[in-house]
């Protein structure tokens, strides 16, 4: 499976330092396990928007590298991947008038599954795909 992203993306939309500690599950400063996770995130992302994408009008794999694939599915892959890596630290924040647990990313993973859902169901579409 070649992915749609890379750990610059991710980076690019989230911050280096962010990637970084969300993807270090040990807080060891392993830089070969903090790779291994980032590329683990990047596949699960791939994986999940081909998933999605699967019974669209489109033929899958989208591309195969990061560096043809179209810039809208590079930005979804690139942000469900951060999503993903923050998420599997258990990262948190708190309102802070309330007190209460919220999730500062949420609204990102619901944007790029929007836009593939309305890619899927024919409301957006990528002019090199169709």
């Amino acid at each position: 499976m070649a992915a749609y992203c890379t750990r610059a993306d991710i980076e690019m939309i989230f911050g280096a330092k962010n990637v970084a500690l969300w993807a270090d599950l040990d807080a060891t400063e392993d830089a070969t396990n903090i790779d291994n996770r980032i590329q683990a995130a990047i596949n699960v992302a791939t994986a999940e928007v081909d998933s999605v994408l699967s019974s669209g009008p489109f033929r899958l794999p989208i591309a195969d590298s990061p560096t043809t694939t179209p810039t809208l599915i590079r930005e979804v892959t690139a942000t469900l991947a951060g999503v993903y890596l923050y998420e599997g630290r258990g990262a948190e924040a708190t309102v802070l008038d309330q007190g209460q647990p919220i999730h500062p990313y949420m609204f990102k993973r619901l944007w790029a599954m929007s836009v593939l859902q309305d890619l899927k169901a024919g409301r957006r579409r990528i002019p090199m795909l169709t």
